[in-house]
This record gives C-alpha cells, structure tokens and sequence, in this order.
C-alpha cells in the first residue's frame, strides 16, 4: 500500500514536471524583437541597443558608417523574413529602401543576416558588410553620385520670367598665387575693368587669409561681353568662375514672397533625397515649391573599393527637370511699387487686380 502510494507520487511530480520543463525552454525570447531593432538602427545609421556576436556596437557602428559614407542620406530598412534555423541559430532577410532622389523611384534590395543566441539567452547579430548590401565585401562602401539640372523658372503675368538659374560668372583674386607687391596692381585694374571701389577690394584683399579666394563679384554671363573670362584672367591672381545661381530681375525684387535658394542643411536633408550641400529653396515661393522647382537629380549608385575603383552601376536613374511656378506678379508693377514704397521699417504695398483678384506686386 505504501508502496503504490510513493509510486503515485513520483509519477505526478513526473507529469507536473514535464509541462514545466518544456515551458521554460519555449520562454526564450524569440529573434523577431532583436530584428526589428537591427532594422531600426540600421535605418538611423545607428545601432546602439543591438548585441553583436564577436564584435562591440562601437565597433559596429564604425563599420556601417564607412559602407554607407558614399551614399548622404539614410536607408528605410524594414524587416522582410525570419527563419528559425535551430533553436540558436536565426536568419533573416532585411528590405533596404534609399531614396536616392526627388522622383517616386527608389533603389531597393533585399540582405540577409544571421542572428545566434548569446550566453543570456538573447539574440546577437553577426554583422558583416553583407548586412548593409549583399555585393559588398570588406573595405568597399557604397556611393551616390548626382547631378542636377537648373531649377525652373518663377514666372509672371503674362509669362515674364522673374526668376531663373542663370549662368554666372563668380569673379575673384586667388591670393595664394599672388605675391605681396603685386595686391596693388591686381587690385587697380581689376577695380577699373568690374568699375568697384579700389580701396575696398584692397581692405578686403588684405583681411583674408593667405591662400584665400577673395570673391569680389558675381554677374550674369549674358550681361557681359563674351571675352569676360579672358579678359579677367589678364589681371594677376584674378578669376571668373563659372557657376549657375538663382537669381531675379534684380537683387530686391520681391525677394521675401519670391524667396531665396541655398545649400541644404544637415536638418534639411535628414527626411528626404537632399544630401547636405544640395541647392534648394530655404524661404518663400522657392522652399514652399521647392520639389515642383528643382525636380529630380540624376542618380548612379555603385561600389567603390578600397583603391576608389568603381563598379558598374547598381542603380541608375535619370534626371527629371522640375516645372515652372505661375504667378500674377506684374513684372512692371512689382518694378513699380519697390520704387514708390516708402524706406521706413514696416511699410509695406499689395496691388491687387480689381477684375480678377489677383495679386499683382507685393512689397515690404
């Protein structure tokens, strides 16, 4: 009788055991949690908070930043997959989303990364540069290379032009090819030639630093004469730089509502296609329709290895001109109402069409 009831006993500690058992090996975290935070980091270029098999978040980071220091902008990776391997051993596979420009095109792919399980029971990844894209081996990077067309046109009533990428040349002494006793004589005849103030290009000439490109003006190349740039570099140290700005009928001309278009910010570049350095509309008309304006760059996006060797493209995509903006502004009117208005701070003029409503000059 005893004996029956000691067996009794033993098999129901047995039976109660076994649940237990087999529930504490199924409490071990999952990989789905370690994954998605992976993804997210990657995605901010920061993988802080993950755990790496054989290697340090430091270490890590330094790592994804050199494969990615090509590219300008950060990737949209989301989770695509995961596969349980073994009950230490996971794979998944990572969608990887750059939007590389202004248009709906994007470059995806697809990667694949291991995850083991860590001493703790948690999940450790073992990143290689595969993780960021599958072509990359060790000591390549990925890179963005673009080029932009002119932003289009601010037009007016009656399709004036009021703003437009011209070309212009960027006239300057370069100081680091000028020898001391020469700042006079570059200084004279240049003054003469572009009709500025002597004896402030001088003291400005002399302010900068030794090997500094003193800019002294910026003028439309349709409004000088073609032997400009020849003409230019006749003077010692002197040049006339060709580059493309947006400009107005004049520098004041309904400069706050038209707006200004700069190089984009860190900030500004942090949600979109723009990379730092960009051009792109930082106030009024030209920030507001800053997309409509500028259009898309095009794009290539390649390998470069460790010698600065380049891949064949993995991605490529053409550019895309931006679309002018109507206006009401009357390019005369407008002329009109900057001459008339009053200089004292907070005045201000609207000329509005009576008939249509619309809005024909705005000055401040």
């Amino acid at each position: 009788m005893g004996k029956n009831r000691l067996i009794t006993i033993v098999l129901a500690v047995s039976l109660v055991g076994l649940p237990l058992s087999a529930c504490s090996a199924e409490e071990r975290p999952g990989p789905e949690e370690a994954v998605e935070s992976l993804a997210d980091g990657l995605s901010r270029l920061d993988v802080t908070g993950n755990e790496f098999a054989g290697s340090t978040v430091e270490a890590v980071n330094g790592m994804l930043l050199h494969l990615v220091s090509g590219m300008d902008i950060e990737p949209s990776v989301t989770v695509e997959g995961i596969e349980e391997v073994s009950g230490n051993e996971a794979r998944a596979t990572l969608h990887y989303v750059w939007d590389v420009n202004a248009s709906p095109e994007d470059y995806t792919y697809n990667t694949t990364v291991t995850l083991e399980r860590g001493p703790d029971s948690g999940w450790e990844t073992r990143f290689r540069s595969t993780t960021v894209h599958p072509d990359l081996q060790p000591g390549q990077r990925l890179i963005r290379e673009s080029s932009s067309l002119p932003r289009a046109d601010i037009l007016g009533a009656g399709g004036d032009v009021l703003v437009r990428h011209w070309p212009v040349w960027r006239v300057g002494l370069d100081k680091s090819v000028l020898a001391e006793r020469e700042y006079a004589s570059s200084v004279f005849y240049l003054s003469l030639y572009l009709g500025l103030d002597a004896d402030a290009l001088a003291a400005k000439l002399q302010a900068a630093g030794p090997d500094a490109f003193v800019e002294v003006v910026t003028v439309r190349q349709d409004k000088v004469s073609p032997a400009f740039e020849t003409d230019i570099a006749t003077i010692p140290g002197a040049a006339a730089l060709p580059e493309r700005r947006v400009l107005g009928p004049n520098p004041g001309f309904a400069a706050e509502l038209l707006g200004t278009v700069g190089r984009a910010s860190e900030e500004m570049a942090a949600d979109g296609p723009l990379a730092p350095g960009d051009l792109a509309g930082v106030s009024g008309l030209q920030l507001e329709y800053d997309r409509q304006l500028r259009g898309s760059d095009a794009v290539t996006v390649r390998v470069m290895g460790a010698d600065n060797s380049l891949s064949p493209p993995l991605f490529e995509a053409p550019p895309e001109p931006g679309t002018a903006l109507q206006t009401t502004l009357d390019l005369r009117v407008q002329s009109q109402a900057e001459a008339v208005l009053p200089a004292e701070p907070g005045a201000a003029l609207v000329a509005v069409q009576p008939s249509t409503g619309n809005v024909l000059a705005v000055a401040n």
